[in-house]
C-alpha cells in the first residue's frame, strides 16, 4: 500500500487563516535556527549540495534536505552520513518535496514520524477558560530538577517520580539549551502544577508546555501561554510561536488560542546506521 505525505499546514492547504504582519521575517528566521550554526548550544551546521548538515556536539547528526530528485537522496545520504555511525534525523521542510522525497527516503531505510509545524500567534491570545489564580514563576539553576522531574509527569501522564535514568537524560538535554531557553514553573495555591520552556530572542519560540494530571482542565496551560506572550510583549517580542505536530490534540488547542500562521514546517524521518566496528 503506498504512503502519502498529506500533513500540510493550512497555509499550503489554501486555507483563510490569518497571518502575523511580519510571517516573512519569522518565517526566514525560524527556518535559520536550524540551518545556521549556534556555538552556545554546540550546534555546528555545514551547507552542502544537498542541504544543510548539522552536528550537536558530536553526538547526532540533523541533515536537512534541500534536493528536488529522488534519485539524490542516496548519495546525499552516504556522503551526509560518511564516518558516523550513530542514528540520524533527515528532514526536508518543504510539503511538496517531501511529497516527492518520501518513496526514496523510504526505500533506502529511514522511518518517517510525525511532521511538525511552527505557528505564530496572530493578534491576542483568546483563551476560553482562565485560571485565575494561576501565576508562574522562572526555574532557577537549582530548580533545575524539580523542572525535570515534574516535566516528566505532565508526559508521562503519571504522577510516579520518573525514574534515575529518565531523568539524567532529561537534564542533559535541558542543561544544553540553558544558554539560549527559559523554563517555568505554573504555580497554583502555592503547588507547581506545569511547565513551560521556550527559546528567548526577538521571536520567542516555546517548545515544552505541559500540565500535570491532577490539574488538567482548569485552563492551566491556556493561562500560562496568555501570561507567557503578555511577559513578552512587555519584553517587546516580535512574535510568539509555539512547535506541534500536525494534526494533533496540542495543535489544534493551539490554533484555537490564536496560533494559527504556519511559520515552518517539516517531515521528519530517522535513519539508523550499524554500530561501528570494534577497533582491537
Amino acid at each position: 500500500m503506498e504512503r502519502r505525505v498529506t500533513n500540510l499546514s493550512s497555509n499550503e492547504q489554501g486555507g483563510n487563516a490569518a497571518v502575523h504582519p511580519k510571517h516573512d521575517e519569522i518565517a526566514s528566521q525560524v527556518s535559520q535556527w536550524f540551518t545556521t550554526s549556534n556555538s552556545q548550544i554546540g550546534y555546528e551546521v555545514v551547507p552542502t549540495w544537498f542541504g544543510f548538515l548539522g552536528t550537536f556536539g558530536g553526538t547526532s547528526a540533523r541533515v536537512i534536505l534541500r534536493i528536488d530528485d529522488p534519485h539524490l537522496v542516496e548519495p546525499a545520504l552516504i556522503e551526509a552520513t560518511r564516518a558516523r555511525r550513530r542514528a540520524v534525523s533527515v528532514w526536508v521542510d518543504d510539503p511538496a518535496r517531501a511529497q516527492i522525497l518520501d518513496s526514496a527516503l523510504v526505500a533506502i531505510g529511514c522511518t518517517a514520524g510525525a511532521s511538525t509545524e511552527h505557528l505564530a500567534l496572530v493578534g491576542d491570545v483568546r483563551v476560553a477558560s482562565e485560571c485565575v489564580d494561576l501565576t508562574t514563576k522562572r526555574a532557577s539553576d537549582e530548580q533545575r530538577v524539580e523542572w525535570a522531574q515534574i516535566k516528566l509527569q505532565c508526559f508521562a501522564n503519571s504522577e510516579e517520580p520518573p525514574d534515575s535514568g529518565a531523568l539524567k537524560a532529561e537534564l542533559a538535554t535541558r542543561d544544553s539549551e540553558r544558554p539560549i531557553a527559559e523554563s517555568w514553573f505554573a504555580e497554583l495555591s502555592e503547588r507547581r502544577v506545569g511547565v513551560l520552556a521556550f527559546y528567548t530572542g526577538l521571536d520567542r519560540a516555546a517548545y515544552l508546555l505541559g500540565t500535570r494530571v491532577p490539574f488538567r482542565g482548569r485552563g492551566v496551560a491556556q493561562t500560562m501561554l496568555a501570561k507567557w506572550v503578555r511577559d513578552g510583549q512587555l519584553a517587546g517580542s516580535r512574535s510568539h510561536l509555539i512547535n506541534a505536530t500536525v494534526g494533533g490534540a496540542p495543535a489544534a488547542l493551539y490554533r484555537r488560542l490564536g496560533f494559527v500562521d504556519v511559520v515552518h514546517w517539516y517531515q521528519r524521518y530517522d535513519l539508523d546506521l550499524e554500530p561501528a566496528p570494534t577497533v582491537t
